[in-house]
């Protein structure tokens, strides 16, 4: 919605957020921004809340996903920093796959790299579903780079098996989508 229809519910979360600790604040601040892709005003709430926290992975996570809406560098330096968490923190999949989404727009190989290394780590702790989200990154890079294939195609099928075996559709669908370019392009 254009910035002008929200400013009820902002002065809405400041009259209601005020007696929460400041974490609580910020994170309530954070989540809403990025529902409302106010990319700088979720990474000024998740910054701070890194700073507070910086051993806190989903903290870190969560700005380095509004830092590459607008700054991609900036993702890629805090992903940086959370890969330095002890382990098994720092070697999580999830920051390779926010990686791979900060890369999608410039660089795919690296993009491509990134997902992979993900979906091993997923793979290798058992997660089929984590594992899903690198294969549909997978399949994302495939369409950003214009090529398609048995192999691009194989990682969105794996991608879409695995959400539906997981029961979440939606994600199934945004991949069912995916595919689609790839056949489109073909």
């Amino acid at each position: 919605p254009p910035r002008s229809t929200l400013f009820p519910y902002t002065t809405l979360f400041r009259s209601l957020s005020w007696k929460l600790p400041l974490e609580g604040r910020l994170e309530v601040e954070g989540s809403y921004r990025i529902k409302t892709s106010d990319w700088e005003g979720a990474t000024k709430a998740y910054s701070e809340l890194y700073r507070i926290r910086p051993d806190d992975l989903e903290y870190g996570l969560q700005l380095a996903r509004a830092q590459y809406q607008t700054n991609p560098t900036a993702a890629l330096a805090t992903l940086s920093e959370l890969r330095r968490l002890p382990p098994p923190v720092g070697d999580d999949p999830r920051i390779d796959f926010v990686e791979a989404s900060a890369q999608m727009d410039q660089n795919i190989a690296a993009a491509r790299a990134s997902a992979t290394k993900g979906i091993e780590k997923a793979e290798t702790r058992g997660s089929p579903t984590l594992a899903a989200v690198g294969y549909g990154l997978l399949c994302q890079t495939s369409s950003a780079n214009g090529t398609s294939g048995v192999e691009s195609m194989a990682a969105c099928e794996k991608s879409r098996k695995a959400y539906i075996d997981a029961g979440q559709a939606d994600n199934a669908a945004r991949t069912v989508n995916d595919l689609a370019g790839l056949y489109f392009m073909q």
